[in-house]
């Protein structure tokens, strides 16, 4: 189970805490005071009458559109959830003697998702799964009309000072996508969402999303963060539609792969009786 759907999936917990001591909602309401339970950079809740689903500074996005009514508030909840939160999550429950165990949730996923064996198992050999997230990054890669050149990469580094945008190494940079291109993370190969960055932390981020690898650097998401406004880059993250159509596509493919798999074997059967 992933750090959000822990937090919607007990959202009632946060909500009954909050309608017994009122106080708590503020908190929740305030980015600092999120920052400080949560390790969030986004208020925990927002009030649906500050939130625009139309803003151009993209906070909308942050947040789940499914609204809940505490005293009298209509809020939204944050959909910025990161592994990095986990800790933080565990201590509010403690410190309100809540006992709910995310360990047991993580515990049964993994085991859900353990891989099994296939009667054809080869060592080395091709997985699926490459395909798979060769053809989701191939979609996510080519989404809109947007174009640019190499100087337009060319001055993006500029915009950076010519820095590692990570850590603000000088030297030889590489092209990284903030937002990770994949079914997970919705990140797009477009101008807004390429940022450059030295090859170790270019190394070290691997599929992280920008903010969840900078942690608490703040300065450096801010950056960030502006020159993808500045590029009018519009990150899908929490479109559930987008997830749902990659997801059958990922899918199609291991359908595709079984059904040419199986016609060759039966060709291969019917030469080898020949």
């Amino acid at each position: 189970m992933k750090v959000g759907e822990f937090i919607y999936q007990n959202i009632n917990v946060f909500i009954e805490i909050c309608k017994k001591d009122p106080s708590e909602l503020e908190k929740l309401l305030s980015i600092t005071e999120s920052k400080k339970l949560f390790n969030l950079y986004f208020a925990f809740f927002i009030e649906t009458k500050n939130i625009d689903d139309n803003d151009k500074k993209r906070r909308s996005a942050k947040y789940k559109t499914k609204i809940y009514t505490i005293l009298n508030k209509e809020v939204r909840v944050t959909n910025d959830w990161f592994e990095r939160n986990i800790p933080y999550i565990k201590k509010y429950f403690n410190d309100r003697n809540i006992n709910i165990s995310f360990e047991n949730s993580i515990k049964q996923e993994k085991n859900t998702t353990k891989k099994t064996n296939s009667k054809n198992s080869r060592y080395k050999r091709k997985a699926i799964g490459d395909a798979q997230n060769s053809f989701i990054r191939n979609i996510l890669s080519n989404l809109g009309n947007e174009s640019f050149t190499e100087d337009d990469w060319k001055e993006t580094k500029s915009y950076f000072n010519n820095k590692c945008a990570y850590c603000g190494k000088v030297g030889e940079l590489e092209m990284d996508h903030a937002i990770p291109i994949n079914k997970e993370k919705l990140g797009e190969h477009k101008l807004g969402n390429l940022v450059p960055a030295c090859e170790q932390c270019n190394k070290n981020k691997a599929d992280k999303d920008y903010r969840e690898y900078l942690g608490n650097n703040l300065e450096a998401i801010k950056n960030i963060d502006r020159y993808m406004e500045s590029k009018n880059y519009k990150p899908l993250e929490d479109n559930e539609h987008f997830k749902s159509i990659l997801d059958l596509a990922h899918e199609e493919v291991s359908i595709i792969a079984s059904r040419y798999i199986k016609l060759l074997n039966e060709l291969f059967i019917e030469n080898k009786d020949d």
